[in-house]
Formats: C-alpha cells, sequence, structure tokens
C-alpha cells in the first residue's frame, strides 16, 4: 500500500472534523510539539525504575494525548463536546510539577542537548 497519495496537499491538512487547515497553523504545530513532549516522557519513562514514577509519566502521556486530540477536534467540535480534562486533571498536573521541582536541584544554567543522556 503506498504511502503517498501523489495529489500533494497544498499545504492543508485534515482536522478531525475534516476541517481543512494550514500545516504551518498554531493548532497544527501546537499537535506537533505536543506528540514531541509525549515522546521525550516515553524516553524518561524507559529510563525510570520506579513503578509508581512510570505510572506518573504514562498519566501525563495519557492527558498530552488528550490536548492534543482536543486541538484537533477543531473549534466547531470543541464547543459541541465537553472537555475531556478537566479542572482536577489540570490541579493533579500542577501538583506532579510542583513535586518534582521540589525533588530535582534545578540549576540556573542552560545545558546544551547531547552532552549526556
Amino acid at each position: 500500500m503506498p504511502i503517498r497519495t501523489g495529489r500533494g496537499d497544498s499545504g492543508f491538512t485534515n482536522l478531525l472534523s475534516r476541517q481543512r487547515i494550514r500545516k504551518d497553523s498554531p493548532d497544527i504545530r501546537t499537535i506537533g510539539d505536543l506528540d514531541e513532549a509525549c515522546s521525550y516522557l516515553g524516553l524518561v519513562k524507559v529510563k525510570l525504575r520506579a513503578l509508581n514514577e512510570k505510572e506518573m509519566i504514562e498519566r501525563i502521556q495519557h492527558a498530552v494525548f488528550v490536548i492534543a486530540s482536543e486541538i484537533a477536534l477543531g473549534p466547531a467540535k470543541r464547543k459541541k463536546n465537553h472537555p475531556l480534562l478537566d479542572d482536577r486533571d489540570g490541579d493533579w498536573i500542577e501538583s506532579v510539577i510542583i513535586e518534582l521541582e521540589r525533588k530535582t536541584d534545578l540549576k540556573r544554567c542552560f545545558h546544551l542537548p547531547g552532552g549526556t543522556e
């Protein structure tokens, strides 16, 4: 099965609502950024030893997927559907951030990627 149609896309793609949108739109860029964040979280998850930490990362990954899905619905369908995440989810994510900041000695400097794993 070919992976290309040969028709070209003229720089547009479809949202889940079938709405056509430019590939360089803020929504599509955000979905791509969320996908990258989820990939990085997957790398972190593989390196963790503690099961509870892996479960925490997986829960965050799930939330990231849900957020990307909400964006991919498009504005019209987002208004019709109730949000898949609620304030409790946001509160949980914020509590995780606070806990991780407390556990981590954050240095006030910039590190170049590739220096260490």
